[in-house]
């Protein structure tokens, strides 16, 4: 069980009704009754009538003749701060305020919420909301929803813990769900996040015994760092599933960085996410579908499935869902083991199709569907299985149910049931879901199910492979002032990251005759302005590439001297063919210094083909970030492109060290492109921006 100061709110042995009425229909009293029917000794506060329901009401929490646990305030905003000024005194340990008209409404709103904040925090007194539906805990029955019964089915207790920010979403979701007989461990609205919020939540649900997945519905995050840490400590031991809204909203850009315009809007959000493990969904249905995977069955040790259906038509479509890129989730169908086929041949109709997907037709039977189960367990090449329960057939009956949650219980791979039809199909995913056996409405949504799976599995083995611990980070003192080129490429040589070799020309200085074919700067050559304020040379005509001689160099050295008399000139040598990466930094308003890696050059504003990590990262991280991008098979040899990816991974850690020491004065970092050839990495463009020391 959690040991937590939380156990006021969830544990409540005595609470209190703030503002309880008479009136069958007003928030007060429909709390207040709920509140009586569970385990909790509840006492109703009014000063304007003697008794509720036959229950002497109270004028002020402190006439309560014993210790208060939980106080469900339930007055208009503008009464709560003195009634949680009231608690306080009496020494109420939790409280929910359930009214609107906090910092949601306004500059007045958000001065009684910082009053509510204060009081509380005070008096060591825990808050929960403002602007919450509270708490609802099956197994004992604790309710603080205001929302009647009659129109919002109480889902029974169960292995998901639900926090959402909204509360009309999280009654919503729970009334569908109860319909199929979806059990909750709880259901938690955060409401305003004045105190409580889902970093301490994560953490308490991660310690308790009767919650096997978080999951989340977040509109914003009170502390994203925190998030992480959090999430960090559980996530290994239960899963987490989160909807996060609010995807479209731009971001913070920087209009001088790449990686700063392309931070924008969700990308670091997603790359953290993934990072941390937390498996993503996009709509209240993928949410509990996902969680409900994660809850019963174990994870997926692979990405190949094999599907088992009566229904030759689902096994085409499973197959395009669960193998296709685009309208589908990029999985493997199972080749299956030559003994696979013959057993299932020899139990199985002559005209069943015993390749994957196995379509055992419409004359099949129970006892053949359950043989076929069996022997898809039994092949190693298959990693998880989708079965059809279709009671449409003639010779499959209820009795299916039994047999696949027998084995989906004892199986070391995950087993996921989908069901398509009317009323016997709904019984169906009642009986299911009553045996914990994940089942689906639609072939769909049980393929989406089983991607939770293997993405489940994939970051457990991931942090298994963990070899490497991100390094610490150490105050490095960088100028005020913007850094031109060739001293970010100084630097960035100090972290073991190469550039071109290279001569700065200052202004008014001639060529140094030493750039010479067979020089220390080997022809042919790029001639650049170095000046932090071009932010992009080829716009700028401020970059020759590809000069072979010094009669070339010094007729262009000529030109740049008459259009930038006052800007250094930097000549390299011209880099070898190779691929063109992006590898920046920024920091992220929500999760801090954040790293970018994608296809680099124009690409990265073409396609935009990048993804994000939160600082620190691993050697794990980046090549997790490599394999997500949609460019990755240039990294496998794509047409010859012969690609050096460890020394990519090693340059993008090292670039992640610089960025992590800058420390809060960095604004963006981009080196883009940084090439990659068959022996190495290169840096042959770099930009960084920072804040005044």
């Amino acid at each position: 069980m959690p040991s937590s100061s939380l156990e006021s709110l969830f544990r409540p042995k005595v609470a209190c009704v703030i503002g309880a009425s008479q009136h069958p229909e007003k928030i007060g009293h429909i709390v207040f009754q709920y509140l009586r029917e569970s385990q909790v000794r509840t006492y109703p506060v009014n000063p304007s009538v003697p008794e509720i329901d036959g229950v002497p009401c109270y004028a002020s929490v402190k006439e309560i003749p014993e210790p208060v646990d939980l106080a469900v305030i339930t007055l208009p905003a503008a009464a709560v701060p003195g009634a949680i000024q009231e608690c306080a005194a009496a020494g109420v340990r939790a409280a929910i305020p359930v009214s609107g008209g906090f910092a949601e409404t306004g500059p007045e709103g958000a001065a009684l919420e910082r009053q509510v904040k204060e009081t509380a925090r005070q008096a060591g007194m825990r808050i929960l909301g403002p602007n919450t539906l509270g708490i609802l805990v099956p197994a004992s029955g604790l309710d603080t929803m205001f929302v009647v019964k009659e129109r919002c089915q109480r889902p029974p207790a169960g292995a998901i813990a639900f926090i959402s920010q909204s509360g009309a979403t999280g009654v919503t979701v729970m009334d569908a769900q109860a319909y199929y007989g979806v059990g909750f461990s709880a259901f938690v609205g955060l409401g305003n996040k004045v105190d409580v919020n889902e970093n301490e939540l994560c953490d308490y649900f991660g310690d308790d015994p009767d919650t096997a997945v978080l999951a989340f519905y977040l509109e914003d995050f009170a502390d994203g760092r925190g998030f992480m840490e959090a999430v960090r400590r559980v996530i290994r031991k239960k899963p987490v599933v989160m909807l996060k809204a609010g995807r479209s909203a731009a971001g913070a850009r920087a209009a001088s960085s790449h990686t700063g315009a392309l931070a924008g809007e969700d990308r670091v959000t997603e790359g953290v996410l993934r990072q941390l493990g937390v498996h993503r969904v996009y709509d209240e249905e993928e949410l509990v579908d996902a969680a409900r995977a994660l809850a019963y069955v174990p994870p997926a040790p692979g990405r190949r499935v094999a599907v088992v259906t009566t229904a030759g038509g689902h096994g085409v479509i499973l197959a395009d869902e669960i193998a296709a890129t685009v309208h589908g989730f990029g999985l493997e169908m199972a080749t299956l083991s030559p003994e696979t086929v013959a057993r299932l041949r020899s139990e199985t109709l002559p005209i069943a199709s015993v390749r994957n997907p196995v379509d055992i037709t419409a004359s099949g039977s129970t006892a053949m569907m359950t043989a076929a189960v069996d022997d898809l367990l039994a092949d190693p090449g298959v990693d998880a299985i989708i079965c059809g329960v279709l009671l449409q057939t003639p010779y499959i009956d209820a009795s299916l149910v039994d047999e696949l949650a027998k084995r989906a219980h004892a199986a070391a791979k995950p087993i996921v049931a989908y069901v398509i039809g009317g009323a016997v199909g709904h019984e169906m995913l009642r009986r299911l879901e009553a045996l914990h056996v994940p089942a689906y409405q639609g072939t769909w949504r049980a393929a989406r199910a089983v991607a939770a799976l293997v993405a489940r599995g994939e970051f457990l083995r991931r942090q298994k492979a963990v070899t490497s611990a991100a390094g610490p980070s150490r105050p490095l003192d960088v100028p005020g002032r913007p850094l031109a080129e060739y001293e970010l490429k100084d630097l960035l040589a100090s972290y073991g990251v190469a550039s071109p070799a290279r001569v700065v020309i200052p202004p008014g200085q001639e060529l140094p005759s030493s750039l010479v074919p067979g020089g220390p700067v080997p022809f042919p050559v790029v001639l650049k302005v170095s000046d932090p304020g071009i932010t992009h040379k080829t716009e700028a005509d401020a970059v020759r590439l590809r000069l072979a001689t010094r009669a070339e160099l010094e007729s262009q050295v000529a030109e740049f001297r008459r259009r930038f008399p006052d800007k250094n000139l930097l000549v390299e040598s011209m880099a070898p063919a190779g691929l063109e990466m992006i590898v920046g930094a920024v920091v992220d308003r929500t999760f801090g210094p954040s790293l970018m890696v994608g296809m680099g050059g124009f690409w990265a504003e073409l396609y935009q083909d990048v993804t994000f990590r939160a600082l620190p990262v691993h050697e794990e991280d980046v090549r997790d970030m490599l394999a997500s991008l949609a460019g990755r098979k240039v990294f496998t040899g794509y047409r010859g492109l012969a690609v050096d990816v460890d020394a990519l991974v090693q340059a993008v850690l090292r670039i992640g060290q610089l960025a992590m020491d800058i420390g809060d004065r960095l604004v963006t970092l981009d080196v883009n492109p940084l090439l990659v050839t068959s022996d190495g990495a290169l840096a042959l463009d770099a930009k960084l921006v920072t804040r005044p020391a």
